[in-house]
């Protein structure tokens, strides 16, 4: 069975777009539109990747994922994903744990592909 996927982004035609693309490769997939959006859907969903866009209204990536962190009982494997390249944002990003760091914009293909890694590490770590 593939993982559940939460793709946090605030731009609702590109949040559409991944989530029936993921959708379609039989995903199971939720969205948030918002940071804090992201930290209830995480709480009562528990996705086991986080797709985040770090530049979310209402409560930004960095501080949602801090949250998720604190509060969730299994923190989801988190992929950044923003339109900023920053290599010290890169670096806070591995700091805290996220897994991959993507710029947009972005393949589907190099998106998929890091959800994929991500899975394979979670298993590893798992079993």
């Amino acid at each position: 069975m593939l993982p559940s996927i939460l793709i946090a982004e605030d731009d609702d035609p590109c949040r559409a777009m991944l989530g029936q693309r993921f959708q379609r490769l039989g995903y199971k997939v939720f969205e948030a539109a918002d940071g804090a959006e992201a930290v209830a859907l995480t709480l009562n969903h528990a996705p086991d990747v986080l797709i985040l866009d770090l530049t979310l209204p209402r409560m930004d990536g960095i501080e949602a994922w801090r949250l998720i962190c604190d509060l969730a009982p299994t923190p989801p494997t988190a992929i950044a994903l923003t339109a900023t390249a920053i290599l010290d944002l890169q670096l806070q990003c591995s700091e805290m744990g996220i897994f991959a760091y993507l710029t947009k914009p972005c393949s589907f293909d190099a998106l998929h592909a890091a959800v994929r890694d991500a899975t394979v590490q979670e298993r590893a770590l798992a079993g």
